[in-house]
């Protein structure tokens, strides 16, 4: 816990705003994920790409054309204008079932982020990955169908670097060491044991683990991690002294960061 007494943000330059979403056949997921991830060899700082691989459950409550259903979708956008060429390599990696590309804004990207106006529960991990290669990449598209890793709703893959290699000043956090962040939901339903979505998260983190990078954001900590995750001795160090100097009579919770 702390007391945030100034924010000061640096804005984005996004003269032109373009963005795609591209929804594709879950048999397609490994070559879509590989084209993916060669398009980030060579990305523009401007192009961000965002992979979600989405797996329903047989729920009534559902859609009709989406209960059961796997698929993946591939969401790109531009701050610099339209990018539909570089996402040709992604588009011929699979059949595109579904498709939305042009023109867009902040209000239209958070119009179509779908997230909730109320609260709803949910357990998830995060990593970052050094590397996704074709092996890691197989291995991850073999775990999701596995029909005992039903728990997992939602993988979200981001690419990173770009503007990220060279931040506008120093932080505590870095990701100068990792090339993507992961994301895993499993949805908290009430009457349904949580043993088995946990037992998945786990079994997500061992597989992909061989690539995990050293440090991950404080915004996608996992239960259990802590700030020594995310900063080095020193900035942990300096973290401290801060907190101590602030607060030395210990009112404030500990919360990541243990005294």
């Amino acid at each position: 816990m702390g007391i945030v007494t100034a924010l000061e943000i640096d804005l984005v330059a996004a003269p032109a705003q373009w963005g795609a979403t591209l929804t594709f056949d879950v048999a397609d997921a490994a070559s879509v994920l590989r084209a993916v991830r060669d398009l980030a060899d060579d990305a523009p700082a401007t192009l961000n790409v965002f992979v979600n691989s989405m797996r329903m459950p047989d729920a009534p409550q559902l859609p009709a054309e989406i209960r059961g259903t796997s698929f993946l979708s591939v969401q790109a956008l531009s701050v610099d204008g339209a990018a539909g060429a570089l996402l040709s390599g992604v588009r011929s990696a699979g059949v595109v079932r579904r498709e939305k590309i042009g023109p867009t804004s902040q209000a239209a990207l958070a119009a179509a982020s779908g997230e909730p106006t109320e609260p709803t529960a949910g357990a998830g991990g995060s990593m970052t990955l050094a590397a996704l290669d074709d092996a890691t990449i197989a291995g991850l598209v073999e775990f999701r169908e596995l029909p005992e890793q039903w728990p997992i709703v939602g993988i979200d893959i981001r690419m990173l670097g770009g503007a990220l290699r060279s931040p506008h000043r120093d932080g505590f956090a870095s990701l100068s060491a990792a090339d993507w962040l992961l994301h895993a939901l499993v949805p908290v339903i009430p009457g349904v044991p949580a043993e088995p979505g946990m037992e998945s998260l786990a079994g997500l983190r061992r597989l992909l683990a061989p690539h995990e990078a050293p440090q991950i954001i404080p915004t996608f900590l996992s239960p259990g991690q802590g700030l020594d995750r995310c900063g080095s001795p020193d900035d942990l160090r300096r973290l401290r002294a801060v907190r101590q100097a602030a607060d030395p009579q210990a009112v404030l919770h500990e919360g990541r960061l243990p005294r």
